[in-house]
Formats: C-alpha cells, structure tokens, sequence
C-alpha cells in the first residue's frame, strides 16, 4: 500500500481507537482529458470536498484516499477531479465490494494517463467522490448528493487545529453570484462556515472556497459522522433555490 489511512493513531491509542488496514479499489477510467478551456456555468456546482492536510511529493502522485461507509457497500461510487483553470478534467468509477463488513479505508487507485493528475493538488484543484455512477453532472438543483471528504495528493492524517478540529475544504462552481449564504450543520449543530469568492485569471472551473471544522475523534469513531451542507447564491438581491450536499467526514473501524 502507498499509504496508511491511520488517522490521528497518536492521538487517539488512549481512547481505544484503531484504524483499519487500507484496501486498494482500483478504478475504471470513464473520461480524462486535458481542455483548452471551460465555463464556469457548467451545471455541477461541488468541485471538491477534502480535509485539509499537507501536500504529498510529486512522486507519490496521484493519490486519492477516503473512508466509504459500510451502507455504501455493492455501491458504485465517482470520482470527479476538475482542475482550477478547467484545463484537466477525469470522472473515474469505482465498484465497493458486497462484502464490506465495516466502513473501509480505502485507496481508489487512480491509473491517469495525464501527468497533470500528479502536478496539481486541493490548491488548485479539486474532487469530489459521490455514491452513484458517472453519468452527467453531480449536485444538480434540489437534490442533495452524498460524498465522503477525501484526501486528494496530500498526506492521509489531517491538519488538527488548536481545538482538537480538523477543516474540511470545499471548492465550488457559482455562476451569477453577488455573495454566498451558505451553512453547515452536523447532526442538529450548526456550525461556523467560511466562504470566499474567488478571483484572478485561472479561475475558470470554480470560484468559490468554503470551509468549516469538525471534531477530529468523529473522523474514526465506528458510527459515520455527516455534515449537510446548504447555500444560496444571492445575485442583484435575489437568492436562488437552496442547493445542498450530504458530506461524510469519516468512520473508522
């Protein structure tokens, strides 16, 4: 294996806490392509949802690492990787075992062709990785798609904050938008969002960063851990429907 999923093992060996070993799904290629250019009214608004965490050397790239959970199990699962500038797409699927006894440290192996796929990383782009095939866009209007926060080529434990608390990096696609309204709730908590817009010539494919913090010990304890994530887009003071995401934030085992 490339890398261990053992997350925060050090902190957390006083509370009896134990990752799993990390188990390689390899992926099935569906699109990759390096583009001249993109638009950012494509339809798919989340262009990446992580833990914020170092950045992994060159030579250990492409890496993508997340925690599927147990009831995602005979599951088909997507892999979307969109680039800052629009110039790098790939959507790469995935099958989860019928087996799956328990929530599984998972490395998706990615076999891109594109050397671009190791040269870029969560600061100038992003992934998303969604239950369901892929087929089309994610994250349309109205729905509420389900994803699990990822590791994309950085290491696999997360940076802790002062408060015990790891952040969750979320980059997103808003055309015609004044400023967000945008909140995140865990469990029946809501809890403090950061959005910023996005500015300069690269950006093409997404616009905006937004982030929150959640309690490291949920990244391993045995029951999953979700955040429901909601904005609105406020343009010429009008707002727009409500769009949302379903993000797990980990369960170890």
């Amino acid at each position: 294996m490339r890398h261990s999923l053992a997350l925060l093992t050090a902190l957390l060996t006083s509370s009896g806490v134990a990752s799993a070993d990390v188990v390689q799904i390899n992926g099935t290629i569906v699109q990759e392509a390096e583009l001249d250019r993109t638009l950012i009214s494509k339809p798919s608004w989340l262009r990446g949802v992580h833990f914020k965490s170092d950045a992994l050397l060159d030579d250990t790239r492409p890496s993508l690492l997340a925690v599927i959970p147990k009831d995602w199990a005979g599951a088909e699962i997507c892999a979307r990787i969109t680039s800052i500038r629009g110039d790098y797409a790939a959507m790469v699927e995935f099958d989860v075992s019928t087996d799956l006894e328990g929530n599984l440290d998972a490395d998706l192996a990615l076999e891109l062709e594109s050397a671009m796929a190791r040269k870029i990383s969560v600061s100038d782009s992003g992934v998303v990785v969604e239950k369901g095939q892929c087929v089309g866009d994610s994250a349309d209007a109205g729905t509420a798609g389900e994803y699990v926060a990822n590791f994309w080529n950085q290491a696999s434990e997360p940076s802790v904050t002062g408060n015990g608390e790891a952040t969750i990096l979320m980059r997103m696609n808003i055309a015609r938008a004044d400023q967000l309204e945008a909140r995140a709730t865990l469990g029946d908590k809501e809890i403090a969002t950061d959005c910023e817009k996005l500015s300069g010539p690269e950006v093409l494919a997404y616009n905006y960063s937004c982030s929150f913090d959640v309690p490291v010990a949920l990244l391993t304890e045995i029951d999953r851990s979700e955040v429901t994530f909601s904005y609105e887009r406020v343009y010429r003071g009008r707002y727009s429907e409500t769009r949302a995401a379903r993000i797990i934030i980990g369960a170890g085992q």
